[in-house]
């Protein structure tokens, strides 16, 4: 499956700076992607969500912002949402299909929230998901370690029924 496009969720400072599992990994991982991306100009999206007043990933305060190592660039769209999914309200899905993507690369944070909710929402709006191994990442709770919640989505939950979980070297950039 050819991409269409590559997007990037809630990679923001006020998350990052939690210091989620593998956070080096993940966003050295999402990096790489990304870098490929552009250079076969395979649109970008970036949805960031606003917590609202008080909260760290308040729209407006430093922690909203996209983790600098990531940011986009000129001409990269980004999307804020309020809901877990980045389908929420945000007229995200209008946008999609105004420019025809139907093929998408999926990471960030967190993966039993904010990832979890979009993968299953993109699938059933009908868009082809791929989830990025090594590109999607948490933090451990008091049931489950990180790594464990990451296997199980990826694993028990995702592939083969939401979505491809695709290491960046399987993905396909250029027709």
């Amino acid at each position: 499956m050819k991409l269409d496009a590559m997007m990037i969720i809630d990679v923001q400072v006020g998350l990052i700076n939690s210091h989620p599992y593998n956070e080096n990994k993940v966003v050295g991982t999402i990096k790489e992607t990304l870098k490929s991306c552009r250079e076969n100009n395979i649109p970008v999206i970036y949805v960031s969500h606003d917590g609202g007043k008080g909260d760290v990933l308040e729209q407006g305060t430093p922690g909203f912002e996209i983790d600098s190592r990531i940011a986009p660039m000129e001409g990269e769209c980004l999307f804020t949402k309020t809901k877990n999914s980045a389908f929420n309200q945000t007229g995200l899905e209008e946008y999609l299909n105004e420019l025809g993507i139907q093929n998408i690369v999926v990471c960030g944070l967190q993966t039993e929230f904010c990832i979890d909710a979009t993968i299953k929402s993109a699938s059933e709006k009908g868009f082809n998901i791929v989830a990025l191994k090594d590109g999607i990442t948490t933090f451990d709770n008091a049931f489950l370690s990180a790594k464990a919640l990451n296997y199980y989505y990826e694993e028990m939950i995702w592939d083969k029924r939401y979505a491809a979980i695709k290491c960046t070297d399987d993905l396909v950039y250029t027709s």
